[in-house]
């Protein structure tokens, strides 16, 4: 890992960099051949937004777990343990600038294969797994005050689905789709909502608040290196001596993509959304965006959120940090934060690591196989 580090640090300044800007809307995406080897690939649409789930490949040694029958399920809690089904939503990282990579494909296809192999440690058969990758719409086109809204909506709508049909929900992500997963809970289980009636009998009105603030909660969130706070003092003497030892990320790096997922659009002409449609991207027609927002906004700094709304919901927060990742001491504040605010979950912490080391999985590197490692085991216990 050090020969890696070492490499890359040598390549840091073509490597900390969007290579391109995105069309407004979501990106459409397509698996590398290698990840069919290993499971399938779904493409579907919700609100212009492209979600592809990969599910393990059923083959001789898979005949033990059961297929899911969703029309059979009740509201949550309500069906036999030989349905259960365990649905992971992930957001990729990359600045919120770029779309899904093959390394992050790799993973997930990885992640999928050994949740669903029989094989595996654990005396009672794997729980049927999925991931739904999402491809949410990126920055600087489509900057937070326009992006996040539109993925409220899709949360909402994917946890109700995923609640009614009694799928046990982990939210995961790396970098900036672990400061998604991150936000996308808090925001929704800490919005202002209506307190049920003191009658004797629950109205009708009453039941559907229960049903929503239920139906929100995802029951773990996996939060890979998460960037969780975007105005962080980017002269601070502890930030510049970790970016001495950070072989992929620069604080000018970071300052940039901050300054491009909140609105604020460096380039000249960059305030007008781009109205060329691709056959790959979701277009809108081109508008002016939104003011921007703060970066001290909680739905863009999960840092500053309500975090007791996760413990008051059940939810648990795992997560990764890396000794030599600039986003690692704002990381580390949030798993204290929610040690303190009563979140349970567990942490990798890796001294002298790159961010998101754990992505380098498919080079066979020792320390990236180890996190790996970690990852299943903590998402095995989720839900079994």
């Amino acid at each position: 890992m050090s020969i890696l580090q070492k490499i890359l640090f040598l390549l840091k300044t073509y490597l900390a960099r969007a290579k391109k800007h995105y069309p407004p809307g979501s990106v459409r995406l397509k698996a590398p051949k290698a990840v069919y080897k290993k499971c399938t690939v779904q493409e579907r649409q919700i609100d212009g937004i492209w979600i592809y789930d990969l599910e393990a490949k059923r083959t001789s040694r898979h005949q033990d777990i059961p297929r899911v029958n969703t029309a059979a399920h009740g509201p949550k809690g309500t069906f036999p343990d030989a349905q259960r089904r365990r649905r992971i939503y992930y957001f990729a990282g990359g600045g919120w600038q770029m779309p899904v990579s093959s390394h992050h494909w790799e993973l997930l296809a990885e992640i999928i294969r050994r949740l669903s192999d029989p094989s595996s440690k654990g005396k009672t058969p794997p729980i049927p797994t999925i991931i739904s990758v999402i491809s949410y719409p990126l920055a600087p086109a489509s900057p937070a005050p326009v992006t996040f809204p539109k993925l409220v909506r899709l949360y909402e709508s994917l946890l109700r689905t995923s609640s009614n049909v009694g799928e046990y929900v982990i939210l995961a992500g790396d970098s900036a789709g672990g400061n998604l997963a991150c936000a996308l809970a808090i925001h929704a289980l800490s919005e202002t909502r209506p307190e049920p009636k003191e009658t004797s009998l629950p109205t009708e009105e009453d039941k559907e608040i229960g049903k929503t603030n239920t139906s929100l909660a995802p029951d773990a969130i996996l939060a890979l290196c998460p960037s969780v706070f975007l105005c962080r003092d980017n002269n601070s003497p502890a930030l510049k001596s970790i970016e001495k030892k950070d072989p992929l990320l620069s604080i000018e790096f970071i300052s940039s993509t901050a300054d491009a997922w909140v609105g604020e659009l460096q380039e000249k002409g960059m305030r007008l959304r781009a109205d060329a449609p691709t056959e790959d991207v979701v277009s809108e027609p081109p508008k002016s965006l939104p003011e921007p927002w703060e970066k001290t906004d909680p739905r863009v700094s999960p840092l500053l959120g309500d975090v007791a709304a996760l413990a008051r919901a059940g939810v648990r927060v795992h997560g990764t940090t890396g000794g030599y990742d600039l986003l690692s001491g704002d990381a580390r504040k949030f798993r204290d934060k929610c040690n303190e605010e009563g979140v349970h979950g567990k942490w990798l912490e890796w001294d002298k690591q790159m961010h998101c080391w754990h992505l380098t999985w498919s080079l066979g590197l020792p320390e990236s196989k180890q996190a790996v490692d970690w990852m299943i085991e903590v998402l095995r216990e989720e839900g079994a």
